[in-house]
């Protein structure tokens, strides 16, 4: 942690718990921290504790709601122009509501997204400077948040599933992950000015028919027989 000593962390759900944890953990190896969190005046406690135990490194809360998309669009810009460029980041706020797959809302469900997808993903991307018009191709760099979407799915179906078990519930839930298809699909994520449809050169793709083969094959298993998950994708796809 040597190296670290004296750089800037910025430490997210920092008023409490494992946030709070993680930022003195780091302030006592002399790492200087912005601790971002709601509730200013429990960081302010924290930090009247913390600048006795350790002298050498400097805590400063930054109130923030991580809820609220603007403040989130804005902070790592705040932070760098109040206390400079931070070297860490450390998603660690989280967010949670009562609510179960079948019965829940989608305000909650939604709510949920925003808090562990959406806006650590942000907060990520505003941390890190890239240059857009160099580096990697379009599948390495633009279909990343729509594979985290979809790994989500597979969450969301499996938990759909539980949930249908502890209601005694015979109902089968399947999730089908097609690679490339031949369909228009492709065409939403081609970017201004591609040629073409992006990351399919030379690859012979699936056909719309070969996913409902396995639509077919998840409804003719027997009634004893689960089929969790089916991931099909062409053979010359190398993603």
């Amino acid at each position: 942690m040597e190296r670290w000593r004296g750089s800037l962390a910025v430490v997210t759900g920092a008023s409490s718990g494992i946030g709070a944890a993680v930022c003195e953990a780091l302030l006592g190896h002399g790492v200087n921290v912005v601790g971002v969190a709601r509730s200013a005046d429990a960081m302010e406690k924290l930090a009247a504790g913390w600048s006795e135990q350790h002298p050498g490194a400097r805590f400063s809360p930054f109130p923030c709601d991580l809820s609220d998309t603007a403040q989130v669009d804005s902070l790592m810009q705040r932070v760098k122009e109040a206390h400079g460029d931070a070297s860490i980041l450390v998603n660690n706020a989280g967010m949670t509501r009562p609510t179960s797959l079948l019965q829940g809302s989608t305000a909650d469900w939604s709510h949920m997204l925003a808090g562990h997808v959406l806006n650590i993903a942000s907060l990520s991307a505003h941390r890190v400077p890239v240059a857009m018009d160099t580096g990697p191709s379009f599948a390495e760099r633009n279909g990343h948040f729509y594979s985290a979407t979809k790994f989500a799915l597979r969450a969301v179906a499996d938990g759909t599933r539980l949930e249908l078990r502890a209601l005694g519930s015979p109902a089968r839930v399947t999730n089908i992950s097609p690679g490339l298809v031949d369909t228009p699909f492709h065409a939403s994520l081609t970017t201004p000015g591609q040629a073409g449809r992006p990351g399919v050169a030379g690859v012979r793709m699936l056909q719309p028919g070969d996913v409902a083969d396995a639509v077919v094959f998840a409804l003719t298993a027997p009634q004893r027989m689960q089929v969790d998950d089916v991931l099909v994708r062409p053979t010359d796809q190398r993603l």
